[in-house]
């Protein structure tokens, strides 16, 4: 519908449930914990592991 390559596009969330879904429909997948959050089970696998935003604005500066 938006017209985007899953592959190509990241999808970053709190709820691990969101991000295994996204997965299963080829979205690149960020887990961003947030405080009274379901945290991920441990056979999640997802492409990051951010500990806040901060993080992936720093990762994108190296990609610049």
């Amino acid at each position: 519908m938006l017209g985007i390559e899953p592959a190509n596009t990241l999808y970053i969330s709190t709820h691990p449930w969101d991000l295994r879904a996204a997965a299963a429909h080829g979205f690149r997948t960020a887990y961003l914990p947030r405080e009274h959050a379901q945290t991920p089970n441990p056979s999640d696998h997802f492409n990051l592991a951010l500990n806040s935003l901060d993080d992936l604005i720093d990762m994108l500066r190296i990609v610049e």
